[in-house]
């Protein structure tokens, strides 16, 4: 079980790299969020750790999203976004869930805030579907369910990161394959 938790964070790294591709081609991102999901990724793998918990995924994360945010950083793509202010008090109540409450409640708080906190994305994947990053999400499922499957147990510290990254991993592969994206409203024959 150990291999498939160290191949989908293989995966995990791999599905990162045509993002980073994308970025340096222009794609616009953000410094701040990315820098914050680090934040929120270390305290999710430190406690995971500490747990001896399955932290591969998590810790491929973190290295991914440091990695982004430097790139961000030297093409000066730096803003701050409501969404950012959101996930700084995640991130501040992660930390004092840490402090009072011990590993377990952090990786529940810290997951939760990374889920949260991309709920932006899922909105705009909602909004405006790209099927061109159907592939990238795609391959997140597949790092997150691979990470899960290869969990020791179904607990806490083994299961809730890779199931809560293959959750809104799969919400966004399914909105990205939609070729419509206006909603039509039905109106009665009157």
């Amino acid at each position: 079980m150990e291999n498939l938790k160290l191949i989908g964070a293989i995966v995990g790294l791999l599905a990162n790299i045509p993002l980073f591709i994308a970025v340096w081609k222009g794609l616009k991102q953000n410094f701040s969020t990315w820098m914050l999901w680090t934040i929120l990724d270390i305290i999710t793998t430190v406690s995971l750790m500490r747990q001896h918990g399955n932290y591969d995924l998590s810790g491929i994360y973190v290295v991914t999203s440091f990695s982004m945010s430097m790139l961000l950083l030297f093409k000066k793509e730096i803003s701050w976004e409501l969404t950012d202010t959101l996930t700084v008090a995640g991130v501040f109540i992660c930390l004092a869930v840490w402090y009072f409450l011990g590993d377990e409640a952090t990786t529940i708080a810290s997951t939760a805030a990374v889920v949260l906190s991309s709920f932006p994305l899922i909105k705009e994947t909602f909004c405006k579907p790209d099927g061109g990053a159907t592939k990238i999400y795609f391959y997140f499922c597949i790092a997150s369910l691979l990470a899960l499957i290869g969990g020791d147990d179904f607990s806490i510290k083994e299961s809730l990161y890779p199931a809560a990254t293959l959750g809104f991993s799969s919400v966004l592969t399914i909105l990205s394959l939609r070729k419509n994206p206006t909603l039509k409203v039905f109106k009665s024959p009157s």
